[in-house]
């Protein structure tokens, strides 16, 4: 699939403390968003661009697709080996870590269904001077958006040690690609098991799943223990909340076997329709 790299129109309400807007053309089909961040007219080192840019939301038709914090997204990035260039806050809507071409493309977003997409971008209070400008990796395809990646974002409330039960995961149209503890310090979490149905479909320490991502080629991160079900980088491996005959799976539950009494964000990959 031809790719082209085209800038997209300016951000609105750019500036310390403010929320810039950008309303995206559309028509064409986005493998990628690269946002480009200034501060005082430089491109941003990593740790200015995490501490430079809050929020992000992703949207379309006015519902937020994905939202994540710089800090969030470019730690996300690393783990499948994304590397961070000065600057440049990428937002990957097809992923090219996928084993296989068509398996990058199927994720790509199509337009000509959708009415509008946008992304809004928290500028910190502290930035100084800073400017945004956006490019994007487009196809001149038309084709409707189908399914594609998505977030959520939820803080997890941690009053002692030992097993942590979190049951409210969404089930009803979606397939989990991984799931991702963003702890508040390194080591909080021992080890996850998820379960579906009362049946275990993941159940590792630290350390085994730390073997298991290198050995696919996976990046960890220091304060990030991950669930990621689709380790061997097939969209295919996503963990379905569809069961075989068709219904939706009675109960989802995930354990953090937790080492140290602290709150932690976790921060969910799925595949589905748009919300």
């Amino acid at each position: 699939m031809a790719k082209n790299i085209v800038k997209l129109p300016a951000l609105n309400a750019v500036g310390a403390g403010q929320t810039a807007t950008l309303d995206i053309p559309l028509g064409p089909t986005y493998h990628a968003i690269y946002l480009v961040y200034r501060e005082s007219g430089t491109l941003a080192a990593e740790v200015d661009l995490k501490a430079g840019i809050d929020d992000y939301r992703v949207k379309i038709n006015g519902k937020a697709q994905r939202t994540l914090s710089a800090t969030q997204s470019l730690e996300l990035n690393q783990i499948y080996k994304m590397p961070f260039n000065a600057g440049c806050l990428p937002i990957f809507l097809a992923e090219p870590w996928r084993r296989t071409g068509a398996g990058e493309d199927s994720l790509a977003w199509g337009t000509q269904d959708v009415s509008t997409f946008q992304v809004e971008v928290d500028i910190a209070t502290g930035a100084t001077a800073p400017t945004l400008e956006a490019y994007a990796e487009i196809s001149r395809v038309r084709r409707p958006l189908g399914i594609i990646s998505k977030n959520r974002r939820f803080t997890i409330g941690v009053t002692g040690t030992g097993d942590r039960q979190i049951q409210n995961l969404p089930k009803i149209g979606t397939s989990y690609a991984a799931i991702h503890a963003f702890e508040t310090t390194a080591a909080d979490i021992a080890s996850m098991l998820v379960e579906i149905d009362q049946t275990k479909v993941w159940e590792t320490p630290s350390f085994l799943a730390n073997a298991i991502y290198d050995a696919n080629l996976i990046e960890t991160q220091s304060g990030i223990f991950s669930v990621i079900f689709d380790f061997d980088r097939r969209v295919s491996s996503t963990l379905s909340m569809v069961k075989s005959d068709g219904t939706v799976v009675s109960d989802f539950m995930v354990t953090a076997n937790v080492a140290n009494a602290q709150d932690f964000t976790l921060v969910t990959e799925e595949f589905g329709p748009r919300w």
